[in-house]
């Protein structure tokens, strides 16, 4: 899911010897980028070496339709980690980012029932209206069964070692992270510091092919890293703060009390493995 903590788990999980990551973060081929074909995939986990495990970080995943199938169908994808956030603070960080991004906006009551997000010939649309998120979760669980673990993303702000720490226990990663050598930063927050022009720039396909084209994986990756940290602050803002309350109430009316069911979905605990459906029928 968006907004879930997917840039923190970039920078950090990149530090485990036994983890390879790609120099691009949202690579998006089960989605937007399908059409690029098997090979383009691939190529950013050339230089991963005998064994180490790959990561896919590509949140976006999350509002495709397909790339659930896609990823089961595709014989590439062996556990998949979803981090749950409470529908209505995720749809107002997402609204925020996408403007953020410089894309197209319509007003926030049409966002949430139908969008289209579109960057050059490449599209996709969603709905988050009714209980779109929770059938979303529900595809996952479904489909992945056991090779699945969701994390809450209330958990996670609160404990982000232990997220780091199951996410290696369940992708069979050496245990390598402790207290002391992870970046515990809020790392790609709405508060973060920004530059919105490179923001718009680097959100574009076509300039993100045109950079990697241009200098190594490696260097990319280290200047990504210093940037990420350099514009982290130390504690989030509350996404609800950039909001006018009537926004907000709309935003709860349409989404249908899904927070409630992400609450009922965790029952207490902040990461779960597997198909466990706690919903009511």
């Amino acid at each position: 899911m968006p907004r879930s903590g997917t840039s923190f788990l970039y920078h950090n999980l990149q530090k485990n010897p036994s983890a390879f990551l790609p120099h691009r973060k949202e690579l998006n081929y089960f989605s937007m980028n399908y059409g690029r074909g098997k090979d383009w995939y691939l190529s950013f986990f050339r230089n991963a070496g005998n064994g180490r495990s790959c990561f896919d970080i590509s949140p976006g995943y999350f509002l495709s339709k397909e790339a659930a199938g896609r990823m089961k169908d595709s014989g590439l994808v062996r556990k998949v980690v979803l981090g749950v956030r409470r529908p209505v603070d995720f749809v107002l960080s997402l609204y925020l980012h996408i403007g953020d991004m410089g894309f197209n906006r319509p007003p926030l009551k049409d966002f949430i029932r139908s969008y289209r997000a579109k960057d050059g010939d490449r599209e996709m649309s969603f709905s988050l209206s009714g209980d779109a998120i929770l059938r979303s979760i529900r595809e996952y669980q479904f489909i992945f069964n056991n090779d699945i673990m969701l994390y809450d993303f209330e958990h996670f702000r609160n404990d982000r070692l232990s997220v780091l720490r199951e996410i290696e226990s369940f992708t069979g990663l050496r245990p390598y992270f402790n207290k002391d050598n992870f970046a515990d930063r809020c790392i790609n927050s709405a508060s973060r510091r920004r530059s919105r022009l490179l923001d718009r720039i680097l959100a574009r396909e076509k300039t993100r092919d045109i950079i990697c084209g241009m200098f190594p994986g490696s260097f990319l990756k280290k200047l990504r890293n210093m940037a990420d940290i350099f514009n982290s602050p130390e504690k989030a803002a509350d996404i609800r703060g950039f909001y006018a309350e009537d926004d907000v109430a709309m935003a709860e009316e349409m989404l249908s009390g899904q927070d409630d069911e992400i609450k009922k979905l965790f029952n207490g605990r902040g990461i779960i493995r597997g198909d466990i459906t706690l919903f009511d029928p």
